[in-house]
C-alpha cells in the first residue's frame, strides 16, 4: 500500500508513525496470545524486494519527528534476510534521517543471525529476551518453552560484548504462578545477567486459549476491566476509548 501512494496522507500527518510487515504469522503457540494460534504456526513471507522498498520510500516520506518505525513481525531475527533489512534500515538512515527510534518485537529464541541483524540496529533499538515466566508449572499451563538458563546468560554476555541493549519480559497473573514463584523468577533473570526486566499484567485476548471460558474455569481467572494506555482521547468531536480485559486474580494468585 505504501508504494502505490495511498498512505502518503499518514506519512505526512507527523503524529502518525509508519508500520510495516516483513512477514506475518507466528510458528509458536502461547496460550495468553492469538498470534500463532491464528495462523496456524504458518509464516508467510513477504517478497524482500517490496520489504525494502517500503522502507526506503518510508524514510524519505515520513513526517513524524520522533523518526520512529515499527515493524510489526511476530519473530525479527527469524529469517537470514532480516540481517539484510536490517541493513536497508541502517543505510535509509544514512541517506534520509531516519528511522533514529525502532519498534520490534524479537525471535522468542534467539539465533546467531538474530544477534547479527540487532548488532545492527543497535543504536535504534534494543532486543528483547522475553521468558514470560520461569515457572515450570506455568510454562507448561501456557504452552510455552524457553531457552535453557545458561543458554540464556550466554547471549546476554554476548550482547553485552556487541553493543545490543536487552531486556527481559515478565507476565504476572499467568496460571499456575504465585507470588513467591514469580518473585523468584524476577531473582533467577538477575542471577543470568540480565539487567533490565519488563513486567507486565496478563491481558486477555479474544483469539488466545487463556480468553476461553473452560481456561479461565480450569485456572480461576479473575478479571477486570482497564482504559487501554495512551488508546483514549477526544478527536474533533468524537471521544473514543478501547478498553482491555485483565487478569488480576488466579487459583494461585490472590486479588
Amino acid at each position: 500500500a505504501y508504494l502505490s501512494g495511498l498512505l502518503d496522507e499518514f506519512l505526512d500527518n507527523e503524529y502518525l508513525v509508519p508500520n510495516i510487515e516483513t512477514n506475518r504469522g507466528c510458528p509458536y503457540a502461547c496460550a495468553f496470545c492469538h498470534w500463532g494460534q491464528a495462523t496456524h504456526s504458518m509464516v508467510r513471507k513477504y517478497k524482500l524486494e517490496t520489504v525494502l522498498e517500503e522502507i526506503e520510500y518510508i524514510s524519505k516520506r515520513s513526517k513524524n519527528p520522533t523518526k520512529l518505525l515499527m515493524i510489526c513481525d511476530a519473530n525479527f531475527g527469524m529469517f537470514d534476510r532480516d540481517i539484510q533489512i536490517a541493513e536497508a534500515i541502517v543505510d535509509c538512515r544514512a541517506k534520509y534521517d531516519f528511522t533514529s527510534r525502532l519498534y520490534v518485537y524479537t525471535l522468542k529464541n534467539i539465533l546467531p543471525k538474530t544477534i547479527q541483524a540487532y548488532e545492527l540496529l543497535s543504536s535504534m533499538t534494543p532486543m528483547s529476551m522475553s521468558l514470560q515466566s520461569v515457572n515450570p508449572r506455568t510454562l507448561k499451563a501456557i504452552g510455552r518453552t524457553n531457552i535453557r538458563d545458561e543458554h540464556y546468560a550466554e547471549i546476554v554476555q554476548e550482547c553485552k560484548r556487541s553493543g545490543i541493549r536487552t531486556h527481559c519480559e515478565l507476565i504476572y497473573g499467568l496460571p499456575e504462578e504465585d507470588y513467591a514463584s514469580f518473585a523468584q523468577g524476577v531473582r533467577e533473570v538477575l542471577k543470568r545477567g540480565q539487567e533490565r526486566i519488563q513486567l507486565y499484567l496478563h491481558v486477555l485476548y479474544w483469539g488466545g486459549e487463556t480468553a476461553t471460558s473452560a481456561y479461565r474455569k480450569r485456572y480461576g481467572l479473575k478479571t477486570a476491566y482497564r482504559f487501554q494506555r495512551s488508546s483514549f482521547g477526544t478527536y474533533k468531536d468524537v471521544s473514543a476509548a478501547e478498553i482491555e480485559e485483565v487478569v488480576i486474580g488466579t487459583n494461585e494468585m490472590s486479588v
